[in-house]
């Protein structure tokens, strides 16, 4: 019979625990318990139907919050979880871990109450070890020379030196060379960042030529009337999402005109809104700006490596 959905309670097993083994595929490795004892080890694992904690505000109750036994709360999950750490700094005090993109395979046996094991294993898929987690952000650079009552800036830090400053010192001019200007960038990476995450291996920065928050355009051709609207053709100095500039108003040759939809693109066909209050009124060639709401990804990220790096832009 299915287990009700509204019971508070764990459907049961009809085995007492499960033996995992795993093996590498990539290096054509053999199965090994996934806790590398000697004798097997008997999961028992865990399940939860718990609810995501509540949002945490000043007075609440943690107790209630993060219960201690906290019962589960219907529905119930039917599965067993159980967890294998492939990699964790104390693993790697013990020797070489699987490096990211190695292939494995796990196989799964149950035992009864009395420890007999099953005589047939359940294969698993064939699965890529993949790192999701990003590097830890840098730390300001150890080399800065502040006093110690002086608050030290963290992440990164960047200097545009320029040759016509005249308060520029003997080391920003050897650092500017022959160039007029530069961009100096300076952060730390230290023995925590490198333990926290040891398969960083180089600096990466992004250079971004136009600002995000800005695309210039120009109206260009003849409005043609469509019906209701008028399409005409456009080219941006940055690509656009179809119907991004949906809504916005846009001055045509002197006069506003309401952007209907738009196709995607650099070089791209823009419909129009005809004017309500005044018909006679068509759209012509013409410059206009486009302000897009930024969330967040137009911002190229900086890898992290390893060691204290400078770059010279």
């Amino acid at each position: 019979m299915p287990w009700p959905p509204d019971l508070a309670a764990f459907p049961p097993f009809d085995v007492l625990g499960f033996e995992i083994e795993r093996r590498r595929v990539d290096t054509g490795g053999g199965f090994v318990e996934i806790d590398e004892q000697r004798s097997p080890t008997m999961f028992f694992g865990s399940r939860s139907s718990r609810r995501d904690p509540p949002q945490l505000y000043y007075g609440i109750d943690l107790l209630e919050a993060y219960p201690e036994n906290a019962s589960p709360q219907p529905p119930i999950a039917f599965f067993m979880e159980a967890e294998d750490v492939l990699d964790s700094a104390k693993k790697r005090e013990d020797g070489p871990t699987p490096p990211p993109g190695s292939l494995h395979q796990y196989r799964i046996r149950s035992i009864d109450a009395i420890g007999r094991r099953a005589t047939v294993a359940t294969l698993g898929s064939v699965v890529r070890l993949e790192k999701r987690l990003p590097p830890p952000q840098p730390v300001s650079p150890s080399q800065l020379s502040l006093p110690a009552d002086v608050p030290q800036p963290s992440g990164l830090r960047a200097l545009i030196l320029q040759s016509s400053d005249p308060e520029l010192t003997a080391d920003d001019l050897a650092q500017l060379g022959t160039h007029t200007n530069a961009v100096v960038f300076e952060w730390g990476w230290c023995d925590e960042q490198r333990t926290q995450d040891p398969y960083a291996t180089e600096f990466r920065v992004y250079w971004q030529p136009l600002p995000p928050d800005i695309i210039h355009g120009s109206l260009t051709g003849t409005a043609t009337p469509v019906g209701d609207f008028f399409e005409i053709s456009a080219t941006l100095d940055q690509s656009v999402a179809a119907d991004q500039m949906k809504g916005r108003y846009f001055r045509a040759g002197g006069y506003p005109f309401k952007v209907a939809s738009h196709t995607a693109g650099q070089a791209i066909t823009i419909r129009l809104e005809k004017s309500q209050l005044d018909a006679s009124r068509v759209p012509s060639a013409s410059a206009f700006e486009f302000h897009p709401v930024l969330k967040g990804d137009e911002i190229e990220c900086i890898g992290i490596g390893r060691g204290c790096r400078r770059h010279h832009g």
